[in-house]
Formats: structure tokens, C-alpha cells, sequence
């Protein structure tokens, strides 16, 4: 990791802001660091040599700047780290390119798959999963904003469309939503329990061979392959009391 007090930093070489291709994302102090080769610095050349050439493990590690809100300290604020292939943005501390540090990243428009085997590609081949279309999130629009993480991970989505607001968390790999906020719907989780609110209905939708449970004190009620339409809690015994259509078996109460 790149130490503020001790390292020597040289005469400034490059003072503007460059653009660079990772091609290394793991890194061995979890710190987040990329190893980047740099347009106009390197070339794509993998093999070593001492004219123009650099293998992917002699490339700079570059170290992130994260956004302001916590601190980037202790683990706080916003922290990921950009997928192999990804374009970055950089500076050098001191104009140093052996320092480098980077900030954001660019979306572009493959028009051919990059060979894995030369620099500026994503080594493994993975990146970019599709060609001729843009790397910009198309779900994304001015009042639209979409996280996406990578793999079969989850898309997190901002809508502030009038008339359309919510906010949706979905498994990718998917397409389910998790767990989906509208202007109508609230849902509070403190230390005192969950609350969830609706001007309509409420749905719980579970698998063929889930069960659905719900649980008030000591009482447990489930559902078994069966749909709950109704329910009330007595409120001197806490007892819970529902009704249930379409159940190929009766639902069950037990105590807990």
C-alpha cells in the first residue's frame, strides 16, 4: 500500500490525467488496488523486454480513491473494485507513474472482442460480455440510476420517474426482485421489528415446496404449498388466527 510519508517521490513526468486497462484485480493486500497498463505509457506487449514490453505482473498497482462520504477509512464509505477490462481513469501522486491512483471509469462500444492474449484486454477473456453494444447500463437514464454488480450478483435500481417512483433491489441472475419500495410502500426494519405498510395489497410469493411462516410470540403458523389470504392476532393472547385458500395441506400452528 502506498505510503504517504516515505516514499520518494520523483521529478513530475506526467502531470495530466491518463487512461488505463485493468488487467489485474486481485490483490494481495485486499486494499482494492488494480494493476493497470496505462495508453501512451505502455504497450501491448506481455512479454518482457527491455525496450517496450511488460508481463500483467510487473504492471503498476494503482491504488482507488474512493468517494468522499466516509472517509475511506476503517472500512467506511463506498468501496468495489473494477472488473478486469474495465477502462479507468488515473493520476500519478507527484506526476509519477510508478504512484499511480485511480478514480473513475469509462464506458465505451466494443466493436470486436479484444485479444486476451495482447495488453489492454481483460486477460481471462470474460470482459466485455457483449460487442457493438454500449458498456453504459441501458436501464440507466437522467431519472433512472442502476448499480449492477458483476457476475450473478445484484442490480439495485433508483426510479424517479413521476408518477413512477421506487426503488428495487433484483437478483441478476434472476431477474426476482428482492425487495421493491414504491411511493405506497414502506418497509421499516429498526431494532424494534419490521413494519411493513401498503395503501394495497401484500404478496408473498414463495416456491412450489416452500413454506410461507409467520410467527407472533410463541405461535407459529405455516403454510404448506398454500397461499395465507387472511389473518388477525388475537390481541389478549397474542394468538395468531388465519385463513387459507388453495392448500393441498391444512396449515399448521404450533408453539415455539
Amino acid at each position: 500500500m502506498f505510503n504517504f510519508e516515505n516514499e520518494d517521490i520523483q521529478a513530475p513526468f506526467y502531470n495530466n490525467i491518463q487512461i488505463g486497462v485493468v488487467e489485474n484485480n486481485v490483490d494481495p493486500t485486499n486494499a482494492g488496488r488494480v494493476q493497470v497498463r496505462i495508453i501512451g505509457l505502455h504497450s501491448t506487449n506481455r512479454l518482457d523486454s527491455n525496450t517496450d514490453g511488460i508481463p500483467v505482473e510487473k504492471l503498476p498497482w494503482a491504488i482507488p480513491a474512493n468517494p468522499i462520504q466516509g472517509g475511506s477509512i476503517s472500512g467506511l464509505g463506498w468501496s468495489g473494485v473494477p472488473v478486469q477490462g474495465s477502462h479507468v481513469c488515473l493520476f500519478f501522486i507527484g506526476g509519477d507513474h510508478n504512484f499511480p491512483v485511480y478514480f473513475a471509469s469509462i464506458a465505451g462500444i466494443y466493436q470486436t472482442q479484444p485479444d486476451k492474449t495482447k495488453g489492454f484486454s481483460d486477460p481471462t477473456g470474460k470482459y466485455p460480455e457483449e460487442i457493438g453494444v454500449p458498456d453504459f447500463n441501458s436501464e440507466a437514464s437522467p431519472t433512472n440510476t442502476v448499480f449492477e454488480t458483476p457476475d450473478n450478483g445484484v442490480r439495485v435500481q433508483y426510479d424517479s420517474t413521476p408518477g413512477s417512483e421506487k426503488y428495487n433491489v433484483t437478483l441478476k441472475n434472476t431477474l426476482t426482485p428482492e425487495s421493491t419500495l414504491t411511493e405506497d410502500t414502506n418497509i421499516q426494519m429498526d431494532s424494534t421489528g419490521t413494519t411493513i405498510t401498503s395503501n394495497g395489497n401484500v404478496t408473498i410469493i414463495a416456491g412450489a415446496t416452500s413454506k410461507i411462516m409467520l410467527q407472533v410470540g410463541n405461535t407459529l403458523l405455516t403454510a404448506l404449498d398454500g397461499v395465507l389470504t387472511g389473518q388477525s392476532v388475537d390481541p389478549f393472547t397474542g394468538n395468531l388466527f388465519a385463513e387459507a385458500t388453495n392448500v393441498s395441506q391444512v396449515v399448521q400452528a404450533a408453539t415455539v
